[in-house]
């Protein structure tokens, strides 16, 4: 039996189930309805493109005669151990459900979704990994846009907003208490300490080790 692409688009916080009601899309049809009802409501997301993305590689499998297939799945915008476990078994259900044998080709818009493909690697073999970079223009209003842009997902987005506002926002809380006691000096060593920890985890990419453990140890 010949190994049919399948090309997978992660939405690992799953915004298509907030504005289309499902986190499972699945065929070119579907995908492209999908994509187009998605632009009606949200023409600037970054998901957007990664959609597109992913119907563009399936064209180009398709004009190598390869006969693949599509679909977007999304995850769990509250939680990324639950978003990488739903994901796993949702396109674990998309090969379960058909009689061909698959390998994968991911398709994110950010690194979160790029991760996803050693969890995936568990469900079938991945041929390979795209990450959608959307190039903007250079100019004073696009950047204000894109700006405005990127503040409202951090405000609406629970997992950015944990590090751009939650971690920032603990410092200036730790500097604010000490300071009212006189320790202003021990308040920035403190909060030293705090940021260089963070900055330790996230540049050895610590919290991607604790990630994958946690998986393992919940699917036992």
């Amino acid at each position: 039996m010949s190994v049919r692409p399948l090309v997978v688009v992660v939405d690992i916080d799953d915004d298509i189930s907030e504005v289309l009601g499902v986190s499972v899309v699945r065929g070119e049809k579907m995908v492209l309805e999908a994509a187009l009802s998605y632009a009606s409501v949200r023409p600037e997301d970054a998901d957007l493109n990664a959609i597109f993305s992913g119907l563009s590689l399936y064209r180009k499998l398709m004009s190598r005669g390869l006969n693949p297939d599509v679909a977007i799945v999304g995850g769990s915008r509250f939680d990324i151990i639950d978003a990488q476990v739903k994901v796993r078994e949702r396109v674990k259900s998309i090969i379960e459900g058909s009689n061909d044998k698959y390998e994968l080709y991911i398709v994110g818009d950010g690194l979160d979704e790029i991760m996803i493909a050693e969890v995936l690697g568990e469900v079938a073999p991945v041929a390979a990994v795209k990450r959608v970079v959307v190039e903007q223009h250079e100019s004073l209003e696009a950047s204000y846009a894109l700006l405005v842009r990127y503040l409202r997902k951090v405000l609406s987005d629970p997992r950015l907003a944990k590090y751009t506002l939650g971690i920032p926002g603990v410092i200036i809380v730790i500097l604010a208490l000490l300071s009212l006691f006189n320790l202003l000096l021990e308040a920035l060593k403190i909060s030293l300490l705090v940021l260089g920890l963070i900055m330790v985890i996230k540049g050895f990419g610590i919290e991607h080790i604790i990630i994958d453990i946690s998986v393992k140890v919940i699917r036992g």
